[in-house]
């Protein structure tokens, strides 16, 4: 999600391990990265 809360992007994992997000396509700011199924929630920021 975007600092307004608004959902940005939602990626579907298909086995457990690494993620790697790919944030040349979000513009500069504060996102939250949220893991459904999991108690785990941390902020990204994209710098340009």
């Amino acid at each position: 999600m975007d600092a307004k809360g608004e959902l940005v992007r939602t990626v579907m994992l298909q086995n457990q391990g690494v993620l790697e997000l790919n944030t040349r396509e979000l513009p500069a700011g504060l996102y939250l990265l949220t893991v459904a199924g999991a108690s785990f929630s941390t902020k990204l920021t994209v710098q340009r």
